[in-house]
């Protein structure tokens, strides 16, 4: 229920913002279409009740594409669709477990503000909701020391983001982007094991991601 409203409330402010826009007779439509690679680090954290143990990540480029909405030079949208893959390590004192490889397939609705300024250097400030399609593949480790037939899944899941960067024109129609986002999310892994009751284990999953690309727009 709670994912429902957040998506309904987004598309509510989608909408708003093209009324807005068409209201005040801006019809000043911009639609980009571009790539993007980010480097991407989800940050480690201490595991609650377990002494001395951190939760650790490898950082990993973050590929992307993207669709840009600009409905006057102060309002954009972007739609982001990117894929990342890392390693999932337990640091423990005097060795590290290798958990396996964390497949992600984000999918970014982020609203803009700009602050144009001349010489098509558009620096903007945003904020949106993110969604997660995971998968896992269990380390040899784990393989080989859980009981036979035991699976660990990710669901997939929402979270949300801040967003920091600026768009600096090449051309009337090629932009070159430079993009931050600090993404906030929580992730449910579900642990079957025959004979025994599922089991649920959340990892949070928060990232800080940095990157560059190129827009054409149309």
């Amino acid at each position: 229920m709670k994912k429902t409203l957040l998506i309904a409330v987004c598309a509510i402010c989608f909408f708003s913002l093209c009324t807005g826009a068409y209201a005040e007779g801006e019809r000043t439509w911009k639609f980009g279409v571009g790539a993007e690679v980010s480097f991407l680090k989800t940050l480690n954290y201490d595991v609650d009740d377990v002494v001395d143990t951190e939760q650790t990540f490898e950082a990993t480029a973050m590929p992307g594409v993207n669709m840009t909405f600009f409905f006057n030079q102060y309002f954009s949208t972007e739609l982001t669709l990117a894929y990342a893959k890392y390693e999932m390590e337990l640091d423990v004192p005097g060795t590290k477990i290798e958990q396996g490889e964390l497949e992600q397939v984000p999918l970014l609705l982020t609203f803009r503000a700009h602050m144009p300024s001349d010489g098509g250097f558009s620096p903007y400030i945003g904020a949106g909701l993110s969604y997660f399609f995971n998968d896992f593949d269990m380390s040899d480790f784990y393989s080989r020391n859980l009981a036979k037939g035991t699976s660990i899944d990710p669901d997939d899941g929402l979270g949300f983001h801040a967003n920091l960067g600026v768009e600096i024109d090449v051309t009337d129609n090629v932009s070159f982007d430079i993009d931050g986002k600090y993404t906030w999310y929580e992730e449910e892994f579900v642990i079957k094991s025959p004979g025994n009751r599922d089991r649920q284990e959340d990892v949070e999953l928060n990232s800080l991601s940095i990157g560059a690309g190129m827009k054409v727009y149309f």
